[in-house]
């Protein structure tokens, strides 16, 4: 029998949000059984114990006035519109040149060996040696596993970190956070239904920096792509229009147990079993909207969305 991989990853987060959401009931009953204190602005939606738990994977905002507006937890100025350059022939669609930098960045992730899978890694720990020709094998799969034109899925990532790290102050991380989330995407396409979600790229960037998020914590993301593109090589074959990605405060090493998860969670949740469920063209309707009513528009799904899982749990 073969595993098909997106049902595999549905059915691990479904019984992961499953699993969380009856952890968040407990902890919505008794406050007592956090391990950290919480400082709530003043307002209404802050006595919910819905909503209290997944405070720390949707970011603390900084102030009421922000989730009154509908801007939490996306707000318009983490809402990042990318349109292609309109260029013909080799010249990179994605990107104002192909310059150096951008060869520097495919030749990085080209020389990345593939990643350690989990029997490998605790076969390394028990003190066992690898097959050398199951590696040898395993490397040729790994350099053949990229899409027919990599450069323009490779222009999407590097538009995509220079606007984050830009907006964040931390140029210096810009290119090592491309190659992980080009390494990430090399393993398989995070693309499924016009979204997708990037991830793995900012762990232990350059020794762990801190980064400076408006929300305490995390701050959530959505990317929009007018008219779609095919270069991001959806899992289905369909275009991209949306996607969702996260910025953590902390480095990997400080986050707290499960935060990565519980995020991952929330946001397949919202993508695939909320908005698509209402409309399988709500990332297309998405990309045609401006960066506020887009924020609003996926925002309004949260709440929602936390009631469904306490009423389940």
């Amino acid at each position: 029998m073969i595993l098909n991989r997106r049902d595999f990853l549905q059915t691990t987060l479904g019984v992961a949000a499953a699993t969380y959401g009856v952890r968040c009931r407990a902890l919505a009953a008794n406050p007592a059984l956090r391990t950290d204190p919480i400082a709530l602005p003043a307002g209404e939606l802050w006595c919910d114990p819905v909503l209290l738990p997944y405070l720390d994977c949707l970011g603390r905002p900084p102030s009421w006035d922000i989730v009154r507006q509908g801007f939490w937890p996306i707000a318009p100025e983490r809402v990042l519109v990318l349109r292609p350059h309109p260029r013909d022939g080799p010249q990179n669609r994605w990107q104002p040149r192909y310059d150096l930098s951008h060869r520097h960045l495919w030749c990085e992730v080209q020389m990345r060996k593939p990643p350690l899978t989990f029997g490998e890694a605790i076969r390394i720990r028990n003190g066992e040696k690898l097959d050398e020709a199951e590696q040898r094998s395993k490397e040729r799969d790994w350099h053949a596993r990229w899409p027919q034109h990599p450069d323009h899925k490779l222009g999407l990532v590097a538009r995509i970190t220079a606007a984050l790290t830009a907006h964040y102050n931390v140029p210096q991380v810009q290119n090592d956070w491309a190659v992980r989330m080009a390494t990430r995407e090399r393993i398989g396409s995070t693309g499924w239904k016009h979204w997708a979600m990037p991830h793995e790229f900012q762990n232990d960037s350059l020794g762990g920096m801190t980064i400076h998020t408006a929300n305490e914590g995390i701050d959530w993301w959505l990317i929009l792509i007018p008219g779609g593109t095919q270069d991001w090589n959806d899992l289905d074959d369909l275009p991209l229009y949306a996607m969702i990605t996260h910025i953590h405060c902390r480095p990997y090493g400080e986050r707290p147990p499960g935060l990565v998860l519980r995020a991952y969670c929330l946001t397949e949740a919202i993508t695939t079993y909320k908005l698509n469920r209402q409309s399988p063209n709500s990332a297309i309707e998405l990309s045609e909207m401006d960066r506020a009513t887009a924020a609003q528009c996926v925002n309004a799904e949260v709440m929602p969305l936390l009631r469904c899982w306490e009423r389940n749990s």
